[in-house]
């Protein structure tokens, strides 16, 4: 029944006999509060969470030599990194496919290598819902006769720093890496067909696309909002910074739904607007801001003793 789990999530070195060979007992889980882990679980055969919907960090799933499925229907919102790699048999990576996929902080990392190479049938990868505000997407050494169309699997990208496309040795068709927009680097090389290197790419699918001055601007200058310290004893900082100046609403409640903090205030700038929520009882309050028509929704826990 377990729902929720407020930090790290580890599953690992489930390697004998006779342990899970997947996470059917934790099938309710939708939050997770900081890292999900899944490595080197030799017994695993499927990694799928049907409800989750929430990390908070980050997820890592890696390591797992007979894993053959790994599926994450429902997920919305990882804020910092998504790493698949080196699970050899996965014939089924499939991320978000019911909703929007959105990695909520600026600068965050995707990394799929090392996937499918021993797998007994073709790898089918869906990340179609995957689409901004990434940092680093590295796709590498993804060796499967299912992983020929990079097109296909990540349909929805749009915007990122580097991209890196490495040494996939079935990929064929890879339009989207001229396509998308890129700030600082393309690397590809070692794969197939028009995705061989970056004369291929352009040769098969025009000059690549390039983030103009003002978008450049306008990215870096994107709304950001944290807490810290979080945990807190009771007193932390709400820090807002502002793609446009105007009037942000904060209201804070608890898991019931309580009101117990609200506020309005005009930000023009980088602004920490302090909190003190010092006679609240310990636990996890939810935190919700609205700007310029912007909503964004954060945590926060109360430790204090």
């Amino acid at each position: 029944m377990l729902r929720e789990v407020t930090g790290h999530l580890n599953i690992q070195n489930f390697n004998k006999s006779g342990n899970p060979t997947n996470l059917g007992n934790l099938l309710n889980i939708k939050d997770v509060g900081s890292e999900l882990n899944i490595k080197s679980n030799t017994e695993f055969l499927n990694a799928s969470f049907p409800r989750l919907a929430i990390v908070w960090k980050g997820i890592t799933v890696r390591d797992n030599s007979n894993l053959k499925v790994i599926m994450m229907p429902k997920l919305y919102n990882v804020k910092l990194y998504l790493k698949i790699i080196n699970n050899p048999k996965a014939e089924t990576i499939l991320f978000s496919t019911d909703t929007t996929f959105v990695l909520s902080r600026a600068g965050a990392d995707v990394e799929i290598s090392d996937n499918g190479q021993t797998a007994s049938n073709p790898t089918v990868m869906d990340f179609k819902k995957m689409g901004d505000r990434l940092n680093n997407l590295i796709f590498s050494n993804n060796d499967n006769a299912g992983v020929a169309n990079f097109d296909n699997i990540f349909s929805g990208l749009i915007s990122l720093k580097t991209l890196t496309i490495t040494n996939n040795d079935y990929l064929g068709t890879c339009c989207m890496a001229a396509n998308a927009k890129v700030t600082l680097c393309r690397i590809i090389s070692g794969n197939t067909g028009n995705g061989a290197d970056i004369s291929a790419v352009v040769s098969a699918c025009g000059s690549l696309h390039k983030k103009s001055p003002s978008q450049l601007a306008s990215k870096i200058s994107e709304t950001n909002i944290a807490i810290y310290p979080n945990p807190s004893k009771g007193q932390f900082g709400l820090e807002i910074n502002p793609a446009e100046s105007g009037m942000v609403s904060i209201i804070i409640t608890d898991l019931m739904g309580r009101v117990i903090f609200k506020n309005q205030q005009f930000v023009q700038f980088m602004t920490n607007i302090p909190i003190h929520l010092d006679k609240e009882v310990n636990g996890q309050y939810i935190v919700k801001t609205e700007l310029n028509g912007e909503k964004f929704i954060k945590r926060v826990i109360l430790k204090n003793y």
